[in-house]
């Protein structure tokens, strides 16, 4: 079976409830992704740029310690702004093609019909 990583990145929050909401997203991506692809063991790590740990860093290295197969980077940002090019970048890129870097939610044009359902569910 192969072993894939998975490394959420986001900002890190002050907020207490932030921890908690980012993982049930981390949770529900993986169950997921579980089901469908029954033949690939899916190793998630939630990392925090500011605020919390693991860091990207740190949740690479961890990754690699468990001998996984291949890791991907997922950005949970809508953009990609300085976050994303660069504090991102320069992690990521210290790794080179171990580390699979997925982007952020935009472009996808999914985004864009999330957010207009949710304004027209307060338009109706």
């Amino acid at each position: 079976m192969k072993k894939v990583g998975v490394v959420f990145i986001t900002h890190g929050s002050l907020c207490e409830n932030y921890v908690k909401e980012v993982n049930k997203i981390a949770e529900k991506v993986v169950e997921k992704l579980k089901n469908l692809m029954s033949n690939v063991e899916i190793v998630p790590v939630v990392s925090y740029l500011h605020h919390q740990h693991p860091d990207p860093d740190e949740a690479i290295r961890e990754l690699l310690s468990k001998n996984v197969d291949k890791i991907i980077a997922f950005s949970m940002f809508v953009v990609e702004g300085r976050h994303g090019r660069e504090d991102t970048m320069e992690i990521l890129g210290k790794y080179g093609d171990k580390v699979i870097y997925a982007g952020t939610l935009w472009p996808d044009d999914r985004v864009v019909d999330i957010i207009s359902d949710k304004i027209l569910k307060h338009l109706k």
